[in-house]
């Protein structure tokens, strides 16, 4: 008797007490794993460069994470360096209008991006206007569809307007009357690409409100979902990887989805968060590019961690992650340069970024500059994050508010029930000793 007393008591403590424990654990599944790469990305990344790998990214993160600003030393170095690679490269165009490249325009959309996170003015670098080549909408779309999204997530970034007031209605009609057939973009061929429709649908995200965007992200989130592979993963040209669940990550965020609650995104209940989870090493506080990978890569870290920074940013009802509008201005004032630099830096993977395409572009035929443009409203990314329904013909959700307690809103309370077992347990236990000492007699 006493032994299945017992067993309730346990059974019912436990009951109380282990659903509180879970709830407690579960937020804080990507917020450790997004704590400890930045920690990381802030102690080895002191002598950063304007790359692509390694570089600017790195910096665009640590800024938006809060973690660095324009007077940290490091920024003030990197800063230096910007100005000194911006007249290199500005002054060997063809062009001499500051853009950083005849061919790729993302160059001066990563730079762009970065510089904005940190508050500082990409219209004067080195004497150079970053954004002044943005008035060619022919050189935008240069590098294919990736480079126009770019382009606009760099305006938009910092809310920057251009002398010809429709480039940014003519990246969106590029991209919208370029959608493929299966319903996403890519760099090479007519086959969709994840990395290109995801980043695609990042940089239509502002116009959702329009219905013609709204019915092609409708159909791009519908491709992703069609992509996605059994085991929850995503990949690019035939190989998974994890910058690809990253990028799908940041669409979601970007069009206000939750990607860790959106049905259309589960498979056999993996989600796209678990994938950058399932990445993570944690001797090395970094991730790696495929899951079966023994080494961490600087890329797949870079790229993992401000996706998991924009999914953070989109619980807490922030701003999306390329909206850098709530950055404060950097002061004018010079910066110090720091005394020391640590002599080496990570060492930077094979792996190609997906914003840098380096095979000749064979891509369906598309608009022209000379076509006609529809006026285009941007709208701001939705406050809270919304639970889309699986569905292939209506727009993502962009302004119901989520309804289902999240790990920062729930409010379940185990305290109480807990106390209550307690004391009946105590009670319980008294009566048995009791009725020991009784039968002793």
């Amino acid at each position: 008797m006493k032994r299945r007393i017992f067993a309730l008591l346990l059974t019912l403590l436990c009951g109380l007490s282990l659903p509180a424990a879970a709830l407690a654990a579960a937020p804080l599944a990507y917020e450790s794993v997004l704590q400890a790469s930045l920690d990381r990305l802030a102690e080895e990344n002191t002598t950063l460069q304007p790359t692509s790998i390694g570089g600017d990214w790195t910096v665009f993160t640590l800024a938006r994470s809060g973690r660095w600003n324009a007077n940290t030393p490091a920024v003030a170095a990197y800063y230096t360096r910007v100005e000194a690679s911006v007249q290199e490269l500005a002054a060997k165009t063809v062009r001499q209008d500051g853009a950083l490249h005849d061919l790729k325009s993302t160059d001066n959309a990563r730079t762009i991006l970065a510089l904005t996170a940190l508050g500082k003015d990409p219209h004067d670098v080195g004497g150079w206007d970053l954004l002044r080549p943005y008035e060619d909408f022919s050189w935008i779309k240069k590098q294919s569809y990736n480079a126009v999204a770019y382009a606009l997530l760099a305006l938009n970034s910092g809310g920057y307007e251009t002398a010809d007031p429709t480039i940014r209605t003519q990246c969106v009609d590029y991209l919208v009357q370029s959608q493929f057939d299966d319903g996403g973009w890519s760099i090479w061929g007519d086959v969709s690409d994840v990395d290109i429709t995801a980043i695609v649908l990042q940089g239509l995200a502002p116009y959702r409100d329009d219905p013609a965007v709204a019915a092609v992200g409708d159909r791009g989130f519908a491709l992703l979902s069609a992509a996605q592979k059994e085991n929850g993963n995503f990949a690019t040209i035939g190989a998974e990887n994890t910058e690809s669940a990253a990028q799908v990550v940041l669409a979601c965020c970007a069009w206000g989805i939750d990607p860790a609650a959106d049905a259309r995104l589960q498979k056999n209940g993996v989600t796209p968060i678990d994938c950058l989870l399932n990445a993570w090493q944690p001797e090395a506080r970094a991730f790696v590019h495929t899951q079966d990978s023994q080494k961490w890569s600087v890329q797949a870290s870079e790229q993992a961690t401000y996706a998991l920074l924009a999914y953070d940013r989109l619980l807490k009802g922030q701003p999306f992650l390329f909206d850098c509008t709530d950055v404060t201005p950097a002061a004018e004032e010079p910066m110090e340069e720091p005394t020391t630099e640590p002599p080496t830096e990570p060492t930077v993977p094979t792996e190609a970024a997906a914003e840098t395409p380096t095979a000749p572009v064979t891509t369906k035929a598309t608009p022209t500059t000379t076509e006609a443009v529809t006026e285009i409203t941007t709208t701001k990314p939705a406050a809270e994050p919304t639970t889309a329904k699986p569905t292939t013909t209506a727009a993502p959700a962009t302004t119901a508010a989520r309804k289902e307690a999240t790990p920062h809103t729930g409010e379940v309370s185990f305290v109480l029930p807990a106390a209550l077992t307690l004391l009946l347990a105590c009670a319980v236990l008294s009566l048995l000793k009791k009725r020991e000492v009784r039968h002793a007699a």
